[in-house]
């Protein structure tokens, strides 16, 4: 996932997003690491949603931010 923060900051640095978004990309990224260390493309399932559903609503204290971070 090195790839992806390297992104953020790339897309951060030419302006193309604010200080926010990159801040909420970079806690979602983070997040993401602590629910698994890799996500390979067949592993991608209505229960993988779920899994992280239930990751989201343990560790992250606010709801809205939990909801936020389902894309639901």
């Amino acid at each position: 996932m090195a790839w992806m923060e390297a992104k953020i900051i790339e897309r951060f640095r030419k302006k193309k997003i604010k200080e926010s978004t990159r801040k909420n990309h970079t806690s979602t990224l983070r997040e993401v690491k602590r629910f698994r260390k890799s996500i390979p493309f067949y592993d991608l399932s209505p229960q993988l949603v779920e899994d992280w559903r239930a990751h989201l609503v343990q560790h992250v204290r606010a709801v809205n931010t939990a909801g936020a971070g389902t894309g639901m």
